[in-house]
This record gives structure tokens, sequence and C-alpha cells, in this order.
């Protein structure tokens, strides 16, 4: 009988012991993670101006992302590379228009093609931007659209506000500008995206600047400064302190903020020459010989 009884429960442990083991992955995501990695990698290459890197971190990631047929990480990698090519100091509007194809063909095949084409609607308004195209309502109009499918995104919801904002700057309604720049500013704020938030008080030094408001410019434009300095972005840094001496040199400057612009440009020019930007360091100092 105890044979028997052995014979029986044996059986019955082992049965037991495949129902508690854990179950096997149906879906492994290595290259997914090391390609979002790499994107990353690629924007902080860009924040610093380091294009060719993030230019070769890209083609990587859009390979892999290939490699493992992900539509999703196809259309990020096209967009990023549209940022990519806007972000030159002449913008590549050729390479940035060809990525943007790529993006909104991509996008059809998505896991999500609404967003992602509501993403794509923004890199096209900044592409229209910085192609010199005019439609200016139609823009607004399309990206008011798409931001409404993103009401949860916050970050892509911030940067509709900006993007709305520079279409705004681009038509000369400074006022509205601001407003949402401000908006976007205090979006990034608090959802801690730090390096949006200098480039957002930068443009809000702009279109107050533009408004003869030199007071609050100047102020704007520090923040500008705090934030960079916080994200490590020397480009924009060396930017910051280009667009300072501007604002103090406007509407009949004293000799003590003549003085102060004298100084914000040669910190300008040594951050460019320190990140290897030479050409961007002379414009700074020439500011100062004229």
């Amino acid at each position: 009988m105890k044979k028997s009884y052995s014979l029986i429960f044996l059986p019955v442990l082992f049965l037991c012991g495949c129902s508690s083991a854990p179950k096997r992955t149906m879906q492994i995501n290595t290259i997914y993670k090391n390609v979002t990695v790499t994107i990353e990698s690629a924007n902080t290459s860009m924040i610093n101006a380091n294009y060719a890197q993030a230019e070769n971190l890209l083609n990587s990631a859009y390979k892999n992302a290939i490699s493992i047929d992900n539509y999703d990480l196809l259309t990020t990698v096209s967009l990023s590379f549209v940022n990519l090519y806007l972000s030159f100091n002449e913008p590549s509007l050729e390479n940035a228009k060809d990525y943007l194809e790529e993006a909104l063909y991509y996008s059809d095949f998505s896991a999500n093609p609404e967003k992602n084409k509501a993403l794509c609607t923004l890199s096209s308004v900044r592409y229209n931007l910085a192609a010199s195209k005019n439609d200016y309502d139609s823009y607004l109009k399309e990206l008011d659209q798409s931001q409404n499918l993103l009401k949860t995104d916050k970050y892509n919801f911030a940067l509709f506000e900006s993007v709305k904002a520079d279409v705004l700057k681009e038509k000369k309604d400074f006022a509205e500008a601001e407003r949402l720049y401000l908006n976007a500013a205090e979006l990034f704020t608090k959802n801690r995206y730090l390096g949006e938030i200098g480039i957002t008080w930068y443009k809000t030094a702009q279109v107050r600047s533009l408004q003869n408001k030199k007071a609050s410019a100047l102020e704007a434009i520090e923040n500008a400064i705090k934030y960079d300095r916080d994200a490590e972005n020397s480009i924009a840094l060396g930017t910051d302190y280009y667009a300072k001496a501007l604002i103090l040199l406007k509407a009949n400057p004293s000799q003590e903020e003549i003085q102060k612009a004298r100084e914000s440009l040669k910190h300008s020019s040594k951050i460019f020459d320190s990140i290897g930007l030479t050409s961007l360091a002379q414009k700074s100092l020439s500011l100062i010989e004229d």
C-alpha cells in the first residue's frame, strides 16, 4: 500500500511544480529598449550641438528599429531626424522633409496612428516655419486639432503650446505668443522637463523684447540662463548671453547697460569657443566691435 501511495503522490508533486513555474515570456524587447536609449542619447547630443554624433546615433537607432519591424519606433526616430536637421544653424530642409514623409508613412502602421500623426503635425508646422511658409492661421488650426488628441501627454501638450507660440511670433501677435510661451514654461517646469524650460524662457525673452518690454525681457533671459545652466546646455547658454546683450543694447542704452552687454558678449564668446563653435564665438566678439 505504501508503494502504491508513493506512485500516486509523486506525479502530483511534479504537476504542482509545473503549475507554479513562471510563464514563458511571449515578447522580447531588448532591441526596443536599446533604441529608446539611443534616441535619448541623440537628443542629448543635439542639446550640446554635437550634431554629427546625434546623426550617427539616430542612424543606428533607425537600423535597429527597422530590424525589429517596429513602426512606432520608426516614427519616433524619423521625427527625431526632422528635429536634428531643423536644429542646424542653416536648417537642412531637404533632409528634414524626407524624414517627415517617412514619419507620416510609418505612423499609418504604428500601434497608435492617431497620436503619431498628431506628432507629425507638430514637426510639419516646424518645418513649414523653417521653410518661411506663412499659412499661419492654417497652422494654428492644425495644431489645435492635434493637441486635443494629446491632453494626457504632458510633454507633447506643452510642446504644442510652444510651437503655437512660434507661429504667433511669426504672425507678429507677440502678446498672445508670450502668453503661450509662459503656459509652456509652466507646464515644462511643473513636469520637470528641464531641457525645454530654458529655450522656452529664451523665446519668451524674444517676444517681450519685440514688444519693447526691456525689463521683463531681461528677467526672462535670466530665467533662460538659469535653466540652461541647470541643463548643461552649452549652445543655449552661449545664445542666451548673446541675446541678453542685444536686449541690453535696445532703446538708448545707458553706459552701464553697454558695459553689461560687452561682458555678456565676451562670456557668450567663451562658451561658444569651449564647445568648438568658433564662428558663433566670433559673431559675439564682432558685436562688441560694432
